[in-house]
């Protein structure tokens, strides 16, 4: 059985509500492949609310293919609020592959609240690959509130391949306040590759306060690759306070790699606070390999 919403090119300017998917209690069980929207080229200009997709209760168990949002061109501009992916309780048991959202070229500019992912409570247990989001393009100019990922309570069991955020070009200019990862409880035990942060070029000048991984409680324990945040070229000039890595309680033991931060270039010019790396309680026993705060050319 295949569910999917799929829209052609455009869908108009202006539209005051956008709702295009809305799931009630349960969607069964074993569904093989899950598409819940699909669109294609455009949706518009200044959408006041866009909730593409919101989920009710569960989606069932064993799904082997779930991609559960896929945009193609652009959101428009101008948008007040945005929210992607609104996930209720539960994904389900043993998923093979795992995409929440995959966008295609551009979120376009200023959007007032950007809220792409937030999920409920658990995304079930031993997901092989698991992708919650990958950005294409850029996310605009002057946002005001940028929170990408939001992660409730757990992330199940042993994961196999853990890569949390992928970003494309550009964050744009002039954040306000940016939080890239908020993580709630707890990322289970036992993953073998987690690459929670990958960025590739650039996040934009002057950001007043920008802190870019804040986890909770504990990653679990004996990751075997543990490389929470990857930045690529350059973090902007002028950040007021900058705090890279945030981890709250404790990062398990045994681990094999630990490398909490890997910075490409430059973090730019004249920073008021740095503090790249702030640990809460404990980093665990026996890590074979420990790098905590690799900078390659220079820190402005």
């Amino acid at each position: 059985r295949r569910l999917c919403g799929i829209l052609g090119d455009c869908l108009g300017s202006k539209p005051t509500n956008f709702d295009p998917v809305i799931l009630g209690d349960g969607l069964g069980s074993k569904p093989t492949n899950f598409d819940p929207v699909i669109l294609g080229d455009c949706l518009g200009s200044k959408p006041t609310n866009f909730d593409p997709v919101i989920l009710g209760d569960c989606l069932g168990s064993k799904p082997i293919h779930f991609d559960l949002v896929i945009l193609g061109g652009c959101l428009g501009d101008g948008s007040t609020n945005i929210d992607l992916v609104i996930l209720g309780d539960c994904l389900g048991d043993g998923s093979t592959n795992i995409d929440l959202v995959i966008l295609g070229d551009c979120l376009r500019s200023k959007p007032t609240n950007f809220d792409p992912v937030i999920l409920g409570d658990c995304l079930g247990s031993k997901p092989t690959n698991f992708d919650p989001v990958i950005l294409g393009g850029c996310l605009g100019d002057g946002s005001t509130n940028f929170d990408p990922v939001t992660l409730g309570d757990c992330l199940g069991s042993k994961p196999t391949n853990f890569d949390l955020f992928i970003l494309g070009d550009c964050l744009g200019s002039k954040p306000t306040n940016f939080d890239l990862v908020i993580l709630g409880g707890c990322l289970g035990d036992g993953p073998t590759n987690f690459d929670l942060f990958t960025l590739r070029d650039c996040l934009g000048d002057r950001s007043t306060n920008f802190d870019l991984v804040i986890l909770g409680d504990c990653l679990g324990d004996g990751p075997t690759n543990l490389d929470p945040v990857i930045l690529g070229d350059c973090l902007g000039e002028g950040s007021t306070n900058f705090d890279p890595v945030f981890l709250g309680g404790c990062l398990g033991d045994g681990s094999t790699n630990l490398d909490p931060v890997i910075l490409g270039d430059c973090l730019g010019d004249g920073s008021t606070n740095f503090g790249p790396v702030i640990l809460g309680d404990c980093l665990g026993s026996k890590p074979t390999n420990f790098d905590l705060v690799i900078l390659a050319d220079c820190l402005g």
